[in-house]
């Protein structure tokens, strides 16, 4: 998952984007966040799931681009499905 994480919802932001953190860590192998806006209520999320929060799953960058050129490196010779979640490429590029 390559995500900024939810930037549009205000005071409701930090509790959506923990519970988003959490769902991300049930289902993908890898999270890739981009810049900082979520970054502390993601990772909070995160490590509910992965309390020692592997350094090899999840990822932080500034940049979308960033972002794609780290996973086509994670992924390369693989068989993956990348979901680029909440209009990366038109605010995080």
């Amino acid at each position: 998952v390559i995500t900024p994480g939810f930037v549009e919802l205000g005071s409701e932001a930090p509790a959506a984007n923990q519970q988003f953190g959490n769902d991300i860590a049930c289902i993908a192998d890898e999270v890739i966040i981009v810049g900082e806006n979520a970054k502390k209520d993601l990772l909070e999320g995160i490590k509910k799931v992965w309390p020692d929060e592997p350094e090899y799953s999840t990822h932080l960058v500034e940049t979308t681009q960033q972002a794609l050129v780290l996973a086509q490196e994670l992924t390369r010779g693989a068989e993956t499905a990348v979901l680029l979640e909440n209009d990366l490429p038109d605010q995080y590029f």
